[in-house]
């Protein structure tokens, strides 16, 4: 039996939506280089390009693609793939079974660590030897990694099979790079879309936040505006207009700050400018909204899944997961733009999977990654854990929302959003001290959010905390972007 978690728990406790933890203090002794490209063995067909041209009825994984090549050697390799999230464990059990089919002495064990431990084991694992042989990463896992020299270069195995990466966006590639490098392939590319509770917006008679976004009318001030209509009652029937919107939740917060056009960093990485005038203006948007929010004594009614939120920021995993288990009907919109610049950004988050150094059969380790990233196996995936597929040619049109078996949102609209969302991004800082700054920011704001600290002086101290962090960091500067600001 596996260790998967119920939908309702995925929510409050999967590892996307966890804070960032601390990076593990010792760190791997860098192995050698591979000394030769992709094995003689190895399959060199690049993946299908473009989506399956239909979606199977229910999310039963599809066969097996037959191997266009003979298998290695007759010698038993056994791999180990390293993850995070539980719930994903048997749809990532079964792309490993379906591999082994293709390559009959090839065994894969899919090994789950909470989120929380996750960076710390595999830390402790690359330095004591024994390292997974293909391992995910993700925002501070990947920093941590490649800024010591963790993970092996793919380029041999790229340029040896002459695979093909013109399906990904490229700023979703540098969510994997590190200095020009690709260390991991991303194999999904999500983010938080603002839901909305759509049963709320119809009982009071108010245009919602998709309809506003399309009128062009879908910014900070609409949204304050919102938020204080639907924020009444007492007690157990408190409704409050909007959720908190911390500074310290980086995928929710850094998209204000950029869409105003701002930044967290100076060209140069000399200093941190959260003090200067157009990220000032994303805290004080975010500091207002504390008014119409649940405060932590109303941490049991005011949950999402209660239905007493009327608009909040969450993974679109939601849309997958959650239909008919909420008791209200959602809508969803892009982040609400700056009034200033009318522009929308997202947080990029492409998670991937790489290969640390020091494994054995590190040829092998990219014949499996290859495999999970065939149109077929991502399609499989986002059927069975919602983990939105990050090539480009299967969102060409609203077809993989129509076909996906419990998806909750209306396609044309899920369609539409992640279009706005391929279109405009930014990646979090390749910064080898984040772990720390983002402790700072949580610490500072804390306070500011508790009410005992002005926000200025806030802003302030994480300013001053992350200038001081970022002198003599390992700083990769090119992040990954899309959009107007970039």
């Amino acid at each position: 039996m596996s260790s998967k978690l119920t939908r309702r728990e995925f929510l409050r406790d999967s590892g996307f939506l966890a804070a960032a933890v601390a990076l593990a203090s010792c760190t791997p002794a860098p192995g050698p280089e591979p000394t030769s490209s992709p094995a003689e063995g190895a399959a060199t067909s690049a993946p299908a390009e473009g989506a399956a041209t239909s979606a199977p009825d229910t999310s039963e994984p599809t066969e097996a693609p037959v191997p266009t090549t003979a298998t290695p050697a007759e010698e038993e390799i056994a791999l180990r793939m390293a993850f995070w999230d539980a719930w994903a464990l048997d749809a990532y059990e079964h792309e490993a079974a379906l591999f082994n089919e293709m390559y009959p002495n090839v065994n894969v064990a899919v090994e789950m660590t909470s989120f929380g431990e996750y960076n710390p084991k595999l830390t402790a694992s690359m330095a004591g030897g024994v390292p997974p042989d293909v391992a995910g990463v993700i925002n501070l896992f990947f920093t941590s990694l490649a800024s010591t020299g963790s993970m092996l270069s793919l380029m041999p195995y790229i340029e040896g099979d002459q695979y093909d990466l013109n399906d990904w966006l490229e700023g979703n590639l540098q969510d994997g790079m590190w200095l020009g490098d690709l260390l991991a392939i991303p194999f999904t590319a999500d983010g938080l879309w603002w839901f909305y509770n759509a049963d709320t917006f119809a009982a009071e008679g108010l245009d919602t936040p998709y309809d506003l976004w399309k009128a062009g009318r879908w910014d900070w001030d609409t949204y304050l505006d919102l938020a204080a209509k639907l924020t009444k009652g007492e007690g157990l029937e408190k409704q409050w207009g909007t959720e908190s919107i911390t500074p310290d939740y980086d995928f929710k917060f850094y998209p204000l700050i950029w869409q105003n056009g701002g930044d967290l960093f100076d060209s140069e990485y000399t200093k941190c400018i959260l003090n200067e005038e157009e990220a000032v203006q994303a805290f004080e948007f975010a500091y207002a909204c504390q008014a119409y929010a649940p405060a932590p004594e109303d941490s049991q009614t005011g949950t999402h899944e209660s239905g007493r939120v009327a608009m909040f920021a969450e993974w679109e995993l939601y849309n997958a997961f959650y239909p008919g288990e909420v008791p209200f009907e959602w809508g969803c919109a892009p982040p609400p733009a700056s009034p200033d610049t009318g522009e929308i950004m997202f947080c990029g988050d492409a998670p991937g999977f790489g290969i640390p150094r020091g494994v054995k059969y590190a040829d092998m380790s990219w014949e499996f990654i290859k495999f999970l990233m065939t149109p077929d196996s991502l399609l499989r995936l986002f059927h069975a854990i919602a983990a939105p597929p990050p090539r480009v040619s299967m969102f060409e049109t609203p077809v993989i929302f129509e076909e996906h078996p419990n998806y909750g949102l209306d396609a044309q609209v899920a369609w539409e959003i992640s279009q706005a969302r391929l279109g405009s991004f930014k990646n979090t800082p390749k910064v080898s001290t984040y772990a720390e700054m983002k402790t700072a920011m949580s610490e500072e704001m804390s306070l500011v959010w508790a009410g005992t600290m002005d926000l200025n002086e806030g802003i302030e101290k994480v300013t001053q905390a992350w200038t001081d962090l970022v002198q003599g960091a390992t700083i990769d500067p090119d992040v990954g972007c899309a959009g107007k600001f970039c």
